[in-house]
């Protein structure tokens, strides 16, 4: 069953990666959806059922969000709020499955890395700001990245390197507009001064 969630995982991977290469929004929006679609399945499949509930809240996050500046419903930050709160109660449910006789403080502790990261990426997603969301999304990448090490799930691992890598070059994109729109800004001025 594990070998089966992780040729879904693989899958969800290569949607990702879709994601990644996709210039329209809309695909963005429905590759990712269906890859978080593809990790629910997974996560069941190599019981991981935190990363389960979180792919779950994903799913729902990302058809709300899909939707901001389209309809006013979902500009609202209730949305916000649900999400921060659904991803805070999310251990509780693999805490419920395992049995809370057997939870250990370095259970509680692996347990926080996805769900810090949850909160992160909630927020990330929910500005508007791109550099702000990408500043948002690293640590989340980051927490996801070393719980993924941790449990030795292999197809969130290379999720990891390819987000590292998207966090990357988007980080670069950022600097050189901003450089492009420096030095646009100063050759204006120095045209203004010569006239």
């Amino acid at each position: 069953m594990y070998q089966i969630g992780e040729y879904i995982g693989y899958v969800a991977i290569a949607l990702n990666l879709f994601m990644y290469v996709s210039k329209k929004r809309d695909l963005v929006s429905l590759s990712k959806i269906l890859a978080e679609i593809l990790c629910i399945a997974s996560a069941l499949f190599c019981s991981l059922y935190l990363l389960c509930v979180l792919s779950v809240m994903a799913v729902l996050r990302q058809l709300i969000f899909h939707f901001r500046g389209k309809k006013a419903w979902a500009e609202s930050k209730f949305w916000l709020y649900f999400f921060l709160a659904f991803t805070l109660v999310s251990p509780i449910v693999e805490f419920t499955i395992d049995g809370w006789d057997n939870v250990t403080t370095n259970q509680l502790l692996l347990a926080s890395l996805p769900t810090i990261g949850s909160i992160f990426n909630t927020i990330g997603y929910y500005v508007k700001r791109t550099l702000t969301a990408k500043l948002l999304l690293t640590p989340a990448v980051i927490l996801y990245g070393v719980y993924a090490i941790i449990v030795s799930y292999i197809p969130k691992v290379i999720g990891f390197g390819l987000s590292v890598i998207s966090l990357i070059i988007g980080f670069v994109n950022e600097y050189l507009l901003y450089k492009h729109t420096k030095v646009s800004a100063i050759l204006e001025q120095e045209k203004k001064q010569d006239d």
